[in-house]
């Protein structure tokens, strides 16, 4: 937690899964996944470890926290498709990754009340990018073909 206490961070925003299945049938293997998502047990050990530096964990809902651009708060009709997301808004036209998107506006959520308050300005990965699997969706990467 040396990140939390080197910028100050009081509060770490996640977002609640919980009820991520309730009432929704995805098919039997995904449900047979979702089923097996250990759902509290992340929050409880990060809750955890932010006691022991002082810092909150508070739960935000996601509720079209991915269908909502972070820019411009225009709302999808359906979910992103693969690892991008791209606002249809001819005005915004933004690309990002889709959890970085998702990401903001949990952030937002949290410290404004509604999304889109917050953008991203960097991505920065915990490990190099030779030690990260590649794949299409990765931004900066092309699809290879063959």
């Amino acid at each position: 937690m040396a990140f939390t206490e080197e910028h100050e961070v009081r509060t770490l925003a996640v977002g609640d899964v919980r009820d991520i299945q309730d009432g929704v049938n995805l098919g039997r293997k995904s449900n047979q996944k979702i089923s097996q998502w250990s759902h509290g047990k992340f929050e409880q050990y990060l809750t955890y470890k932010a006691q022991q530096v002082g810092v909150a964990v508070e739960s935000i809902p996601e509720d079209y926290s991915t269908r909502t651009c972070s820019h411009c708060a225009q709302v999808a009709t359906s979910p992103p498709r693969g690892r991008l997301y791209r606002c249809r808004n001819p005005e915004c036209r933004l690309l990002l990754h889709r959890d970085a998107n998702g990401a903001a506006n949990i952030c937002s959520r949290a410290v404004y009340g509604h999304y889109s308050k917050v953008q991203v300005t960097r991505i920065t990965y915990r490990r190099p990018i030779q030690y990260r699997r590649r794949s299409a969706g990765d931004i900066g990467h092309v699809a290879r073909r063959g």
